[in-house]
């Protein structure tokens, strides 16, 4: 026979409520930092392929945040 693990979740908001206490910190440290990063990478891509006729567009590209409103992270790409 296998060992089998099974758990049963009974409070949910209780589990949520303690993964934020104990490592809320990470939305305002290394997360925030991480994301980015990665816009950052995808923004330079971006612009790689960007079509280049006078090359206004291609330099108007940029990353904005992170913005942290409650539990998201919000990362822009933006072009224009």
């Amino acid at each position: 026979m296998a060992n089998d693990t099974v758990i049963v979740l009974k409070d949910f908001h209780k589990l949520q409520a303690t993964i934020e206490r104990k490592f809320g910190n990470l939305v305002k440290g290394p997360v925030p930092r991480a994301l980015r990063s990665v816009g950052e990478v995808w923004m330079t891509e971006a612009k790689r392929r960007t079509p280049v006729d006078t090359g206004t567009l291609r330099s108007s590209g940029f990353v904005q945040g992170p913005i942290i409103n409650g539990n998201e992270i919000i990362v822009r790409l933006v072009f224009g």
